[in-house]
């Protein structure tokens, strides 16, 4: 019985040192959550607070050429005066609507920020399949970024809400294309000169796709 319980523990303790060897350890992806939340909530209110307005231009452009269009329509049946207390109610509550969201956003990010820069310093992101390391696999993690390190990021973050312990097997690959938008014109008067000039602007746009397997130590 002694000799039989040495043996598991050897095992255990091999074990251990392999997962150690790799960065391999247990983390309490709920214990974090909870931590920002409690020392960093504060710091959230105050990002999301320091956000003004919280609108970008197209944003209001929106919620302006909306209220307008939607007044319009009721301008119709409705008198000139309703019709303007339409719109600037509609334009109002859309201003107001959007704000809150965008400052929530950000308060969300925040605290998320803060929670996946404590999980990065703890996961283990490896390249290969670790060997005589005791560990069930939980999902195929997939996503892509415009560079490397977003979607290193992504693949991070998607890995923390899974509750891994780590990433194994990892591999990436890129894709880039161009597109070009032409400007100006070319013309031929009556002396058969060309006269004008057209402008080329191309831009190159890459992707980063990345992969790996979650896992949870046994």
């Amino acid at each position: 019985m002694n000799n039989l319980e040495n043996t598991n523990l050897n095992e255990t303790v091999a074990t251990t040192n392999v997962a150690n060897k790799y960065n391999l350890k247990k983390i309490d992806t709920e214990s974090i959550k909870n931590n920002v939340l409690m020392n960093n909530t504060f710091y959230a209110f105050k990002k999301a607070g320091n956000c003004r307005i919280c609108l970008s231009l197209p944003e209001f452009g929106a919620i302006f050429i909306g209220s307008i269009i939607v007044g319009a329509i009721f301008s119709i049946v409705l008198p000139s005066i309703i019709s303007i207390i339409i719109f600037i109610v509609l334009f109002v509550y859309g201003v107001i609507f959007l704000r809150n969201k965008n400052s929530r956003a950000a308060y969300d990010n925040y605290l998320e920020n803060q929670m996946i820069g404590i999980y990065t310093k703890d996961l283990a992101v490896l390249n290969f399949v670790p060997e005589n390391i005791d560990y069930q696999t939980i999902k195929m993690i997939e996503v892509s970024g415009e560079n490397y390190d977003i979607a290193k990021y992504n693949l991070i973050k998607s890995a923390f809400y899974l509750g891994a312990d780590g990433v194994i097997n990892i591999t990436h690959s890129s894709t880039a294309y161009a597109t070009s938008t032409v400007t100006g014109s070319i013309s031929t008067n009556s002396s058969s000169r060309v006269t004008g000039n057209i402008n080329t602007d191309t831009k190159i746009t890459t992707n980063v796709y990345m992969q790996g397997m979650a896992i949870k130590l046994v």
